[in-house]
């Protein structure tokens, strides 16, 4: 893993801890941000294949976020 790698995920983790700590429900923003990549919302910026890799990103990360917070 890359050090830019490692700064993302303890950064994704970070962000993950504090908007469960304010009580976010994290899957309702975790299938909102899919819909977003798969509609076409204003923060995408790539097509596919990227969108689906993006997904597949975003379901690792709530995973493992999860499991280090858990």
């Amino acid at each position: 893993m890359t050090d830019e790698e490692v700064a993302y995920r303890q950064a994704c983790i970070a962000f993950m801890a504090e908007a469960m700590k304010a009580g976010v429900d994290t899957d309702e923003i975790l299938e909102r941000a899919k819909a977003g990549l798969l509609g076409n919302a204003i923060y995408r910026w790539v097509q596919h294949p990227h969108v689906t890799n993006s997904i597949r990103a975003l379901d690792e990360f709530h995973a493992g976020a999860l499991t280090a917070l858990a």
